[in-house]
């Protein structure tokens, strides 16, 4: 979703447009995180700093 150029949400307050942004960019991290946890499995019992 586009916040700015998108016809989808008709407000354009800043409040409106930094919640989209926001929910944008945590739903690519999610993405993210889902695919490369796949990659580096951590056994059970260790903590990794990071």
């Amino acid at each position: 979703v586009s916040p700015i150029g998108g016809d989808t949400v008709k407000d354009k307050r800043p409040q409106v447009i930094a919640a989209l942004a926001a929910a944008e960019i945590m739903t690519a991290l999610v993405s993210h995180n889902a695919t490369s946890s796949a990659d580096h499995q951590i056994p059970h019992g260790r903590v990794m700093a990071g």
